[in-house]
């Protein structure tokens, strides 16, 4: 069975709805150079040598395929909301494309506080995952697994422990 096939057959809890179409805060893509970003000094993760050899990797087997969320603050800079490593690992004269949002600070905070909140709370479903894995080639054993490692399935996925913002309850 394929994986869509499977993920249709995944139980489907009820889902709250917002009660109006959600506003979109994107105003667009654009190309911007690394140098001119900077970091929110409320960004609260901290980034592993793990998790940049696995990003690393991936960069290195697809290329920049998803684009850092920035937004202007009031002081006119373009701050990273999402995508802090990413930036990171790319050179300052670099042009790589960035999502626009159109959010005032206040509301950047809250992005930041929830954008790896809210995936935390996701469970995994581990024959879907595996089937997964076991689908990506690459030639590159070390990187498997560093990639595997990012998935963090062994550890903390299955578990269905909740997780706090920054932290394991």
């Amino acid at each position: 069975m394929h994986l869509r096939e499977r993920a249709a057959h995944l139980p489907k809890p009820g889902r709250g709805k917002p009660p109006a179409p959600a506003r979109s805060r994107i105003t667009g893509l654009i190309d911007v150079r690394v140098g001119d970003l900077v970091p929110h000094p409320l960004n609260w993760r901290v980034h592993t040598d793990e998790q940049r050899a696995a990003l690393d990797a991936a960069i290195e087997r697809v290329g920049f395929a998803d684009a850092p969320k920035v937004y202007r603050n009031g002081d006119g800079q373009l701050m990273i909301l999402d995508g802090h490593l990413r930036v990171e690992q790319m050179d300052d004269d670099a042009v790589i494309p960035v999502q626009m949002l159109d959010v005032d600070d206040e509301e950047a905070r809250f992005l930041i506080a929830s954008y790896d909140g809210i995936n935390a709370l996701a469970n995994g479903h581990p024959e879907l995952t595996q089937q997964l894995l076991d689908s990506v080639v690459m030639d590159d054993e070390s990187a498997v697994e560093k990639i595997r490692g990012g998935i963090w399935i062994t550890e903390n996925m299955f578990t269905n422990r909740p997780y706090v913002i920054g932290r394991k309850t």
